[in-house]
């Protein structure tokens, strides 16, 4: 698996804020999160999002 993924390879978004997935996002071309939304706490800034590392079972 690449270290960066496509937007169209991205299922969901995590929230900075309280660490839950986040799947009402919006993506453009290059990957950069355009607009997102967490309906656990409410947090609707893109930049308040990440998409999530993919890392293998420790």
């Amino acid at each position: 698996m690449s270290a960066t993924a496509g937007p169209e390879e991205v299922e969901f978004l995590v929230c900075n804020e309280c660490e839950t997935p986040c799947y009402m996002f919006e993506m453009d071309k290059k990957g950069a999160i355009v607009s997102a939304y967490c309906g656990a706490c409410g947090s609707d800034k893109p930049e308040d999002f990440r998409v999530p590392e993919y890392e293998g079972d420790e």
